[in-house]
């Protein structure tokens, strides 16, 4: 994931959903053509990185559908032009009196 093997925020949410099976079912078809010779679908290499994977992530989330997209809609919402304007929200001045900067 920290490579850029999921090209959006659906695909890794549904990575971190169920860590465990994402690296079994991932296909070379999923990365850009420059990268796809370098994908490892041996599953003598695979193995070993599934079984040093924490505890945590070999169980999957199962966040269901709606779960998901209430997720990525709250990621995406701190990122939103909204977000970043917070000045639109701080008051002139401060409890102590001090002005905005």
């Amino acid at each position: 994931m920290h490579n850029g093997i999921y090209r959006t925020l659906e695909e890794v949410i549904e990575h971190k959903n169920d860590a465990w099976t994402s690296f079994w079912k991932y296909e070379a078809e999923q990365l850009a053509e420059p990268y796809r010779s370098q994908l490892h679908t041996d599953s003598a290499l695979i193995e070993p990185v599934t079984e040093s994977l924490a505890k945590q992530m070999k169980s999957p989330l199962s966040l269901v559908e709606i779960e998901k997209e209430a997720l990525i809609a709250f990621l995406k919402s701190l990122t939103s032009p909204q977000a970043r304007a917070l000045t639109l929200d701080a008051p002139e001045r401060t409890i102590s009196g001090l002005k905005r900067r």
